[in-house]
């Protein structure tokens, strides 16, 4: 019986000291009395360590003096593990080990998870270029120009002899004078005249001059000889298809009005064969010979060149999308419900403490970047965290595209066309 109630007396002892609850997660897992007391595992620290005991790892754990009777610990931890119970034991107020220990429950804190908010944001950017390719051709065509230098056209031709022609007498005008009626200058004509030939020199040929205008220019040869009883007369090709006429006398015509074409014994009927006259009795004939008209060939010339034109003959817009490249997005978090309201009056919540939100409403602020000149590029929305939801997640992804201002490419050039020659014939007068 003594025994028994000794037993009473140290229990009822240790409940004097123990005055003041221990609690983990809200749930009691010791006592403990305020003033010099600790709570230890085994063999702990000892010692007076004010509000602190230690765990099963050895680490030093923290109570938190909650209210006068309530004590928290503030751990994530197992409060102890000592053999097969979990046990605590407590020294008295001067800080001595009396052996004395409280039975505890095998307690774990129960960690809460934080209400975490993720920002899934993409944006994506289709780039489509275009090339203006033009097309150019280049057309070839040659030339050829043909110049004939020609003389002027002359309407009267008639011939004589050089030595005739040196014979000559001007007046002061430039002009024959009237005393050359020894057959060169066709009686009252100012340009006509006759060719007075040494008859004993036609069978090997004689020379003529052909001569035009008051000035009896010269403008070119010819040639008469005799065959048998026959003047043959030789133009020396370069007067080929010009009309003339010719007749042969042995004593000087003198027509009346100075024009030999009135006599019925002259038309240009281009014989080059006439009836050879008899010498008069000096040994001379005379023979008038008459051409229409005549423009004397002075030469030719070809010169020949290429016309190159370059035309634009086509053009197109070529185009290629690149593959989609990703843009940057900065997000921004505030403490507001109105995805209206203006920012600045807005608390602006640091990335850093997403992991940890509070459970409630608030604006967030998606801003997009690029280069481009882009529309929507900032996306304002609300999220809504719950405290039963840990994790919150805002996925979104904005596809962008673009179509840039087309740019000058290479150009590209087509078969050139080659034309015909084209020939262009040209006369020049040269006196």
């Amino acid at each position: 019986m003594k025994k028994v109630v000794s037993v009473l007396i140290a229990l009822a002892i240790i409940v004097t000291f123990i005055q003041a609850f221990v609690y983990a997660d809200g749930k009691p897992i010791g006592t403990i009395v305020e003033g010099n007391v600790q709570f230890h595992c085994g063999f702990g620290n000892g010692g007076p360590n004010r509000d602190k005991f230690v765990g099963y790892n050895g680490e030093l754990l923290e109570l938190k003096k909650v209210t006068e009777d309530r004590w928290e610990l503030q751990s994530k931890d197992y409060v102890c593990k000592c053999g097969r119970n979990d046990w605590m034991s407590y020294s008295n107020m001067d800080g001595e080990y009396d052996g004395k220990n409280i039975q505890l429950c095998h307690i774990k804190k129960e960690e809460t998870e934080p209400n975490k908010l993720v920002f899934e944001i993409e944006a994506n950017l289709e780039v489509t270029k275009q090339t203006r390719i033009s097309t150019y051709q280049k057309t070839i065509t040659p030339y050829e120009e043909h110049t004939q230098y020609v003389s002027p056209v002359y309407s009267s031709v008639t011939a004589t002899t050089a030595a005739q022609i040196g014979g000559i007498v001007w007046d002061k005008n430039g002009s024959p004078t009237k005393n050359n009626n020894d057959g060169i200058i066709v009686k009252n004509s100012n340009h006509f005249t006759y060719a007075k030939i040494d008859a004993s020199q036609l069978e090997a040929g004689v020379n003529l001059d052909l001569v035009v205008g008051n000035k009896i220019d010269k403008i070119g040869t010819m040639t008469v000889k005799s065959v048998g009883e026959k003047l043959q007369i030789n133009t020396d090709g370069f007067l080929d298809g010009y009309k003339f006429g010719a007749v042969a006398f042995t004593k000087i015509l003198e027509p009346k009005n100075g024009n030999i074409h009135s006599e019925k014994i002259f038309k240009h009927d281009n014989k080059a064969t006439i009836d050879l006259p008899d010498e008069d009795k000096n040994g001379f004939i005379y023979l008038y010979i008459h051409f229409e008209s005549v423009q004397l060939k002075k030469g030719n010339k070809t010169d020949s060149w290429t016309v190159e034109v370059e035309s634009k003959i086509g053009e197109r817009i070529d185009t290629e999308t690149e593959k989609p490249i990703s843009l940057p997005v900065g997000i921004e978090l505030y403490d507001c419900d109105d995805i209206n309201c203006d920012d600045e009056n807005c608390e602006l919540i640091e990335s850093d403490a997403w992991e940890n939100m509070v459970p409630g409403a608030y604006k967030y602020v998606a801003t997009v970047y690029s280069t481009y000149d882009l529309e929507d590029t900032v996306i304002k929305g609300k999220v809504y965290i719950f405290a039963d939801q840990k994790l919150t997640e805002v996925i979104m992804t904005k596809n962008y595209s673009i179509t840039l201002v087309p740019v000058d490419g290479p150009d590209e050039w087509a078969d050139q066309i080659l034309n015909d020659t084209i020939i262009i014939n040209k006369i020049v007068i040269v006196k």
